[in-house]
């Protein structure tokens, strides 16, 4: 899923939008790792929860949510370096 929603994103951002194409194919490829963090996160975070005797229904949302955006922007800015360098290009 997450590979399909990366590239429909990745070639609306450089068709429509006018994005560079350098930048597309960082969405393109952050996409289908954020979405795995993302599910992995909102499985383990409830169980986690429970390990801890805290109510997950509470605690899961707020973390899952935070979590999962911090993890989202180091994975794009990360993967926007590598494919830059890749590239030649300075950040």
């Amino acid at each position: 899923m997450g590979c399909i929603l990366g590239a429909i994103v990745g070639a609306m951002a450089y068709k429509i939008m006018g994005i560079s194409w350098q930048v597309a194919a960082v969405v393109c490829c952050t996409m289908p790792i954020t979405s795995m963090i993302a599910a992995a996160l909102g499985a383990s975070i409830p169980l986690l929860c429970l390990s801890l005797r805290l109510d997950p229904t509470v605690i899961a949302a707020p973390a899952m949510t935070s979590l999962v955006d911090v993890a989202g922007l180091m994975c794009y800015f990360l993967m926007a370096q590598y494919v830059f360098n890749l590239l030649g290009l300075e950040l």
